[in-house]
């Protein structure tokens, strides 16, 4: 294998991702948009933030459950998706789309996710109570539980022996009643309220938590913006969700904090790697 060390080599491995799947939503009619450092990258610096090393977009639930059922359908052999499964090892609450071609290791991590290579990620967007508390408490219950399952095949890490204790009871119970089917019974509780119906919506698995929460309005259509020579989706408060997201986001961040966000090694896979 050789090891990809530029980081505009490893950009446009996930924008020809992002090209992929966003071809998959024109034919299908799904909505998505970019959203987190990708929505800042495409308004700030029209393309990518230039020591970025990640994309993301998100999707309203309904739009996000099609997409993969269409992936689990197609037998395409450059990209693959990863979802928490019963008997694999992945632990993320949303779905990455791989680059196969490719493999990449969390250096930050113990132990890389089976079958990780150069990826986006997809966020499901979901509709929240129309009681900004009680959306909280969703957000909150959602974290929660999404750390829950993950610890079902994550290393255990704990510094106190009562906290070694609970990561060993999820593991067991999360395997013994199915790690998927635990994860659909958490998704459910957000499908309950769909994308459109009530007065906010929230990227449920997002990392900033509350900061997530925001008026439906903002996500109620799209705006196209440009995005390294190429036009994307965005919601169309975008402004507002970046303002929330990340305050004076046109200001750039003072020099010492211009590094990468993830910790990974990418490696082009030559014929005969695994």
């Amino acid at each position: 294998m050789r090891q990809i060390t530029k980081a505009y080599e490893i950009q446009q491995l996930e924008l020809s991702i992002l090209e992929y799947v966003a071809g998959i939503c024109s034919e299908h009619g799904l909505r998505y948009f970019l959203a987190g450092g990708t929505l800042l990258g495409a308004v700030r610096h029209k393309g990518f933030i230039p020591w970025d090393n990640d994309m993301d977009i998100s999707m309203p639930r309904q739009d996000y459950d099609r997409l993969i059922e269409i992936f689990e359908m197609r037998k395409d052999g450059r990209y693959g998706l990863l979802k928490i499964r019963n008997g694999n090892d992945y632990c993320y609450p949303f779905i990455k789309i791989v680059d196969r071609r490719t493999k990449l290791t969390e250096l930050a991590i113990p132990s890389s996710v089976t079958g990780l290579g150069a990826y986006i990620d997809i966020f499901p967007i979901d509709g929240m109570p129309d009681d900004m508390e009680e959306a909280k408490r969703r957000i909150a219950n959602a974290g929660r539980w999404a750390s829950r399952i993950a610890w079902s095949v994550t290393r255990v890490n704990e510094p106190s022996m009562l906290g070694r204790c609970k990561h060993l009871f999820w593991r067991a119970l999360f395997w013994s009643f199915g790690r998927e089917r635990a994860f659909e019974k958490l998704n459910d509780i957000f499908r309950k309220t769909p994308f459109g119906s009530s007065s906010y919506v929230a990227s449920s698995y997002g990392l900033r938590k509350e900061k997530e929460i925001i008026a439906y309005e903002s996500f109620s259509d799209v705006v196209e913006l440009e995005f390294e020579g190429r036009m994307f989706p965005a919601p169309i408060g975008y402004r507002q969700y970046l303002r929330q997201m990340y305050g004076d986001y046109m200001e750039l961040p003072p020099e010492e904090e211009r590094v990468p966000p993830h910790d990974i090694a990418v490696y082009l896979k030559e014929e005969g790697d695994r």
